[in-house]
């Protein structure tokens, strides 16, 4: 859909206008007329980020702009809600070349606090990782950073002029824009510095040993290099509880948004009570979590209904650790040491449910696994698990964790004319052909196929295999 902007709109004409709305106003699509300066943007990406004095935003803008960091552009779009207000570019139109906004110099705490974010910083850090990476077939620069107060990511277009062992371990200043990580939601996971140029990074001291010249320890000794002075501080949450593994794991919700705690608290936890948890804010996988759980039930009943979902949804990680539903033709389960698995397919979709086994390694033995018909449709009840919740990333592989056996409820009886059972019926019915030689004769085919038989064989393609494997597909295709 075409959208066009017209001289009676009242539109939105400064940088400050679009940053001071809420998420809320932003979602309205108000028009947006602006000029601003080029901070950073990267052919083959549509990622644009503009400043005006002290405040910056960001524009989704074509993949194929002709634009450079100092350029003053015009800006013409609709804003959205994202983490926070942005535009939808639906024209940019290069007015010439200026001069770029004075960084402001950065420390960790304000950028994982947000105060800095599209904004143009300087920072001084050291590198801990550097790798080449390809990103919209163009070789980038991926920099691990270490500040004081905590870690953060860095990319640079490479010219092919720089050592990525003569960065390792080096002090760098480093002008770039701050972009967020962003987990499906749109919740922040951490930060990434977008750098313009190579000419924006200054070693400012070489690391004490090139890579290579480390001494090789054992495998085994690894962490006796571990050091680290942790300053992060303790959080407090709270939210219904959906899942609880005792000595392992809790997940609360709280209208839209769930959060995974990794704790070894064993005692009593209902599921559906409000529980208080402190602990310590973390990233897992690409999602928010918290770590080193403290968990107190505070007796409140507030239970959370499982939403139906379908297995598109849930592959894009828009409801990672949530209470779901989901609907899928059973094809087999497994049951192993410490948990059973659950396969099942909808759609394009192959998929699985798992549930612990709740008195793992006190040496009692499960309950005895549901006996599920195969094709049977089922609706598992439980938390959504992403193998990454990388916005960026489209769609990949999840499970769902059930809590009991009464997660697991057959809503329609697998159809008598299934693979399986034709499978056994073929093989019946081949047998007594071979048995009584009832093959069909080259003069019947053509009256056979007009009434609507769908694969008739002769004497000569008679081939059990090739006969077996066409059924299958003909069921396939009918149900």
């Amino acid at each position: 859909m075409t959208t066009t902007l017209t001289a009676q709109q009242v539109f939105l004409s400064s940088v400050h206008a679009v940053s001071s709305l809420t998420n809320t106003e932003a979602a309205m699509a108000l028009p947006v007329a602006i000029t601003a300066t080029v901070t950073y943007y990267k052919k083959g990406n549509v990622s644009l980020f503009l400043q005006e004095g002290d405040e910056a935003i960001y524009v989704e803008a074509t993949d194929d702009e002709k634009l450079a960091a100092g350029d003053r552009v015009s800006v013409r779009g609709l804003t959205e809600a994202s983490f926070r207000p942005e535009v939808k570019g639906l024209s940019v139109r290069l007015l010439g070349h200026g001069v770029l906004p004075h960084p402001t110099n950065a420390n960790f705490k304000q950028l994982i606090q947000g105060q800095l974010d599209c904004r143009r910083v300087t920072l001084h850090a050291t590198v801990r990782g550097a790798n080449f990476v390809m990103d919209g077939g163009v070789r980038n620069i991926h920099l691990q950073l270490l500040l004081d107060g905590g870690n953060i990511d860095a990319e640079v277009l490479d010219n092919g002029s720089v050592s990525l062992s003569k960065l390792m371990d080096a002090e760098v200043v480093i002008t770039g824009v701050v972009a967020g990580k962003f987990d499906t939601r749109m919740q922040m996971t951490g930060i990434l510095l977008e750098i313009p140029s190579l000419s924006d990074l200054k070693i400012v001291k070489l690391g004490t040993l090139a890579p290579w010249a480390i001494p090789i320890v054992p495998m085994d000794e690894i962490m006796k290099g571990y050091d680290i002075r942790d300053r992060t501080r303790r959080v407090r949450v709270q939210g219904s509880v959906t899942y609880y593994q005792p000595g392992t794991s809790v997940v609360l919700q709280r209208g839209k948004r769930s959060l995974w705690i990794s704790t070894q608290y064993e005692g009593p936890l209902r599921i559906g009570n409000v529980a208080d948890v402190t602990g310590f804010p973390d990233v897992h996988n690409g999602s928010l979590s918290l770590i080193r759980g403290m968990v107190e039930d505070t007796g409140m009943s507030s239970p959370i209904a499982a939403m139906p979902q379908d297995v598109d949804g849930l592959s894009l990680g828009l409801h990672a650790f949530e209470l779901v539903s989901v609907e899928g033709r059973f094809l087999t389960a497994v049951r192993e040491a410490a948990q059973d698995e659950y396969v099942l397919k909808s759609g394009d979709h192959l998929f699985t449910a798992i549930y612990r086994h709740p008195d793992r390694g006190t040496g009692k033995p499960p309950a005895p696994m549901l006996q599920i018909p195969l094709g049977s449709t089922i609706r598992l009840t439980g938390i959504c698990i992403m193998d990454s919740d990388d916005r960026l990333m489209g769609s990949v592989a999840f499970y769902v964790l059930l809590r009991s056996s009464e997660d697991i409820a057959v809503v329609a009886s697998a159809p008598l004319l299934s693979v399986h059972n034709l499978v056994l019926l073929v093989g019946l019915l081949l047998l007594v052909l071979m048995i009584v030689g009832g093959i069909i004769p080259e003069q019947d085919v053509a009256p056979l196929k007009q009434a609507g038989v769908a694969a008739v064989y002769t004497p000569k393609d008679f081939d059990i295999t090739r006969i077996v494997h066409d059924i299958v597909e003909i069921v396939g295709e009918r149900n």
